[in-house]
C-alpha cells in the first residue's frame, strides 16, 4: 500500500543508538506503553492490533488481493498470507479486552459515543498530542466482543480527542458493517427553515454604477 510506512517500535539497540547507552533508563518505557514517547504506529498496525487482540493472539496478514485471474477467467497465481499465533498470556489478554470493552460500555467510558444497539464491543480511544497543531483523535476496536467480525482503527488529524471525534465514526461503520444498513434511532431536530429576503431592486440612477 502506498505511503504506510513500516512504523517505530523502539528496542534496546534503538535506544542506545539515539541517546548513548547511560542516556536512558527504564523510565522510558511507561511513555512508549500508553503510546508516547519513540513509539510510531501506522493506521493499518493499529487495526491489526485490535484485530490479534480480539482473536486471542491469532495473527491473519491483512491483503487488499487473493488472486491474479486471467481475462478468460483462468486463475493464474492464488496467493498465500501469513498466519500465526502471537504469545499473549489468557489473564493478561482478558485484562486488556475487559479494559476495552468498558471503555465503551461502562458510564463514563471514552467511547460511549461509539456504542452500537445490540452490539457488545471492546475499542480504545486515543488523544496523539501534536506539537505543530491541533491533537489527532483515534479510535480502535474489534466487534462483536465474543466473536469478533471487524476490528476498526479511525485517524482523524488535527481534530482533538478520539472519544468525541473518532469514536462515533467508528460506531458507524461497525455498525454499517455488521447490521448492513445504519440503525440509529436518536431523532435529529429538522433544522428551522430560513427566511429568504429578497433584495429590493436598486434605483434606475445606480443600475450603471451597480454594473
Amino acid at each position: 500500500i502506498y505511503e504506510e510506512n513500516s512504523g517505530l517500535l523502539p528496542t534496546t539497540a534503538y535506544m542506545d543508538r539515539r541517546y548513548g547507552r547511560a542516556g536512558w533508563t527504564r523510565g522510558f518505557l511507561p511513555s512508549l506503553g500508553i503510546g508516547q514517547g519513540e513509539l510510531g504506529v501506522t493506521p493499518l498496525q493499529m487495526a491489526l492490533y485490535a484485530a490479534v487482540l480480539g482473536n486471542r493472539g491469532a495473527y491473519h496478514q491483512p491483503h487488499v488481493l487473493h488472486a491474479v485471474i486471467a481475462k478468460n477467467l483462468r486463475t493464474i497465481d492464488t496467493l498465500t498470507f501469513q498466519n500465526r499465533q502471537i504469545a499473549v498470556a489468557p489473564a493478561t489478554g482478558d485484562v486488556i479486552r475487559e479494559g476495552m470493552r468498558r471503555v465503551v460500555e461502562a458510564e463514563g467510558g471514552t467511547g460511549g459515543m461509539a456504542r452500537v444497539r445490540g452490539i457488545q464491543r471492546e475499542e480504545k480511544t486515543g488523544t496523539a498530542q501534536n506539537p505543530h497543531g491541533p491533537d489527532h483523535a483515534w479510535y480502535i476496536g474489534f466487534a462483536p466482543f465474543d466473536n469478533p467480525r471487524i476490528a476498526i482503527a479511525v485517524l482523524v488529524e488535527n481534530a482533538g480527542f478520539g472519544g468525541s471525534t473518532a469514536a462515533p465514526i467508528a460506531g458507524l461503520c461497525i455498525e454499517r458493517y455488521l447490521y448492513g444498513r445504519l440503525i440509529r434511532t436518536k431523532e435529529v431536530p429538522a433544522p428551522t427553515p430560513r427566511r429568504v429576503v429578497t433584495p429590493k431592486a436598486p434605483p434606475p440612477e445606480h443600475a450603471a454604477t451597480l454594473q
